[in-house]
């Protein structure tokens, strides 16, 4: 069997190779039927920290998607978990005791994960967070990989 007879099996089979492994690494699912084991929740059913998961930032990790499994492990705790739709202000914070921020993005970057990377928070967000953690606020600020830590620069250095 000649070589060149082979050849566009070969190409064909290099070139498909790499588009299933792709495709399974680019998926992030929530694995919504894991429950842990023995747990011994540290307060009464909704008796805990009130805990508000930020949604209003293009966010990659929202209650009701990647993170539902870690808002249902809040609540198995004992927490009150809500998700956010609003921007941060005073008013917004007020009532919140935890305040999970994980993966938000720039309406740039919802589509598009190239640079630039610009903030996911304007001024008056990051103001308004900033004197939320300074009054007793707890604030979970979660940047994975490019494209996030630009989303979050502005609240990070604050």
């Amino acid at each position: 069997m000649r070589l060149s007879s082979l050849l566009p099996g070969i190409l064909l089979f290099v070139v498909t190779l790499p588009a299933p492994i792709h495709r399974a690494g680019a998926q992030q699912v929530a694995d919504t039927l894991w429950a842990p084991p023995g747990l011994v929740p540290a307060w009464a059913r909704d008796s805990g920290p009130r805990v508000a998961i930020d949604a209003a930032h293009f966010n990659f990790h929202t209650v009701d998607g990647r993170y539902r499994p870690f808002a249902d492990l809040l609540r198995r705790d004992g927490c009150r978990v809500t998700g956010s739709d609003r921007e941060f202000s005073a008013e917004a914070l007020g009532g919140i005791d935890i305040l999970v921020i994980a993966n938000a993005l720039n309406r740039r970057n919802a589509e598009d994960w190239s640079l630039p990377t610009p903030p996911a928070f304007s001024a008056a967000e990051v103001e308004a967070v900033r004197e939320w953690v300074r009054g007793g606020g707890s604030l979970l600020l979660i940047a994975d990989h490019m494209p996030f830590p630009g989303g979050a620069s502005s609240l990070a250095a604050a």
